[in-house]
């Protein structure tokens, strides 16, 4: 059994972070924490990155109590890490830690049988929803590992983990308008069977589903991927937005380890080898559950329209599944959800909101208003600019000049921008190419 880390183990003051108060009992989530502490990456990132990890591993071998045997409840995850480029460390902890540390946990596993059922299906990149399909439809009777090959005695199909460090290509408009995203809807649920008509009208066939997304992306490319109806349909309130702004941690001009892959990887298949079966929430747990899901209903019921309401209609499933992953990541033995875990888990999903809200509201936000901020802060970066250089820009995201006429005259109108033709200012554009458009809101 694992000694779980603590910060005193490490020679050197790890780097403290606000979301440090929101650490779980330790357990492989806070040593994945740890392991990170001396990468750009922020722990809020670390945190989420480590459950997704506890849930590709536990696959449909752990599921918690239930309606009945016929309805499990399992504790896959979708997870889109949100931020900056380059300084946040998204690609690291996608591709550096959850990545290899799937890929080198099953070589910590005792036997040959466990290795096989816990053997990964991890897809990269750029993976379209529809190549994802098309893999979850190849049935699997043979896994490969260390040169052997072995044939599992019951045939296992629809299990994989989405590690993208572009989610944006991924879930981009025109697959959305497809209908392919009402797919990933669909494997969220984790239903025993399901069937897909192919472009080409083939019939694939999805058994036992267990699908895991972890994926980063930029705000402006959430922004252009998803459109309004990712609210609506449900996509979005399937999907933990973890979104960080601030940075936090000192500049590291080059990253030190604290913590070896290998020793993550070690921690990883404990839990795997470990956790099995059904899970119950204590006494305790069940309470604090009936509370929040009271609250919940209730805020449904008095504004059951909202975008809100539809973007959070899962969040008692989260916490249930936040819940059910930090209990497996204490090295113990037993099946309970204790109160403890529970009020971890509800400290990690609702500090993670907030800023999840912002991102929701800007994809809820009409396309005028979106228009509107990409071309208001690209003239408060730019100014002063001819309006010519403008269009020429803003043809690349498919704003025509009737769009940016609409946008400029409204900036004019809040007093944000001004412009000159010819030397005198204008009240609204003239559409003249030689029009100077500059910004004066601070």
């Amino acid at each position: 059994m694992p000694t779980p880390l603590a910060p005193t183990d490490f020679n050197i003051k790890l780097p403290a972070e606000t979301w440090d108060s929101n650490l779980p009992s330790a357990g492989f989530i806070t040593d994945f924490v740890y392991a990170t502490k001396g990468w750009a990456t922020p722990a809020k990132f670390s945190t989420w990155t480590a459950l997704f990890c506890i849930a590709s591993v536990l696959k449909r071998d752990v599921w918690l109590k239930w309606a009945d045997d016929d309805h499990k409840f399992y504790p896959n995850l979708f997870v889109c890490i949100v931020a900056g480029p380059k300084w946040w460390g998204k690609s690291t902890v996608t591709d550096d830690f959850a990545d290899r540390v799937l890929e080198n946990f099953i070589v910590h596993l005792p036997t040959e049988e466990l290795k096989v059922r816990k053997h990964q299906r991890v897809l990269h990149g750029s993976v379209t929803p529809q190549a994802l399909y098309s893999e979850l439809s190849k049935p699997v009777n043979k896994v490969h590992l260390n040169g052997k090959t072995y044939t599992l005695k019951k045939e296992v199909s629809s299990y994989a983990s989405v590690i993208s460090s572009e989610l944006g290509v991924f879930l981009n408009k025109e697959r959305y308008n497809e209908g392919l995203i009402q797919r990933l809807d669909d494997l969220y649920s984790c239903k025993i069977s399901d069937e897909v008509l192919t472009i080409a009208r083939d019939k694939e066939e999805l058994r036992d589903i267990y699908v895991c997304i972890l994926g980063a992306t930029t705000p402006r490319a959430l922004d252009d991927a998803l459109p309004k109806s990712a609210i609506s349909d449900g996509f979005l309130s399937r999907m933990v937005i973890v979104r960080q702004r601030d940075l936090e941690k000192p500049r590291h001009r080059r990253p030190y380890t604290l913590v070896t892959l290998d020793d993550l990887g070690a921690r990883l298949a404990w839990v795997a080898e470990h956790c099995w079966g059904e899970y119950d929430l204590s006494p305790e747990a069940d309470t604090l559950y009936d509370e929040d899901h009271k609250l919940m209903y209730d805020r449904a019921v008095e504004d059951p329209e909202s975008q809100e309401t539809a973007a959070e209609s899962r969040i008692d499933n989260l916490l249930l599944k936040t819940a059910l992953l930090i209990r497996c990541s204490r090295y113990e033995p037993g099946n309970t959800i204790t109160g403890a875990d529970y009020r971890d888990a509800r400290k990690i999903v609702f500090s993670t909101l907030p800023d999840s809200r912002s991102v929701m509201r800007d994809v809820n936000r009409s396309t005028d208003g979106r228009n509107l901020d990409k071309v208001a802060e690209w003239l408060k970066r730019h100014t002063p600019v001819e309006r010519t250089r403008v269009l020429r820009t803003f043809s690349s995201y498919n704003i025509n000049a009737k769009m940016i006429n609409e946008v400029v005259n409204q900036l004019v109108a809040e007093e944000r921008i001004t412009i000159t033709y010819k030397g005198h200012r204008q009240d609204q554009t003239l559409s003249k190419g030689a029009e100077i458009w500059s910004w004066i809101d601070g």
